[in-house]
């Protein structure tokens, strides 16, 4: 039992200590026009460190993050833009506030 309670004790550390926790963004792009450029755009920002998962909507032209990551956010900001997107006003793309639990 006591080795159980070492095992999730290290486990839970571990998670809290290198995953952090989830947190979501939008962010509005212009310049996307064909599905080529939602796949070019969705690869990019998947490699961004702390990137949990990426939405690109060629639609309403806005990608949706999930990150864990201090600096996911300004990171995948700043992937956007050195491809030539133009991310609309980034001072203002917030946080959702919402935190993910999974």
């Amino acid at each position: 039992m006591k080795k159980i309670i070492i095992f999730l004790a290290i486990f839970l550390l571990a998670q809290f200590s290198l995953g952090g926790e989830k947190q979501k963004a939008t962010i509005p792009v212009k310049g996307m026009h064909c599905s080529s450029c939602v796949s070019m755009v969705k690869k990019t920002v998947r490699k961004v460190q702390g990137m949990e998962s990426v939405s690109v909507n060629l639609d309403s032209a806005k990608v949706d993050i999930e990150y864990t990551s201090d600096h996911g956010l300004s990171d995948a900001i700043e992937a956007i833009t050195r491809m030539g997107y133009k991310v609309v006003n980034p001072d203002s793309v917030a946080k959702t506030g919402e935190k993910v639990n999974r």
